[in-house]
């Protein structure tokens, strides 16, 4: 299956403007899906976090450490292993 995290952020920094988005294909039943998407949601929003922290603000950086760690979040929670393509989008706010 493949998991995308949809990150919309100011293009000057890593702050977040909106919530992550996440969308899944293959990895998880429609049905079972509502707790384990908002569990990602949460992981993506903690990581988005702590890369802010860290000052950097590298769009690479953050599309790396989002594929890292909501890869291993995913592995540890479900057991499987599904494609992690972050979409960082970076936003001229006026």
């Amino acid at each position: 299956g493949i998991v995308l995290p949809v990150v919309a952020v100011k293009k000057d920094s890593c702050q977040p403007l909106a919530e992550p988005e996440i969308y899944s294909r293959g990895f998880v039943y429609v049905q079972e899906s509502g707790a384990i998407l908002e569990a990602i949601r949460q992981e993506a929003k903690d990581t988005i976090e702590d890369v802010c922290k860290s000052g950097t603000n590298d769009p690479e950086k953050l599309y790396e450490q989002l594929r890292s760690r909501l890869g291993g979040f995913i592995e540890r929670t479900t057991g499987r292993r599904p494609l992690i393509l972050p979409s960082i989008i970076p936003v001229e706010k006026r």
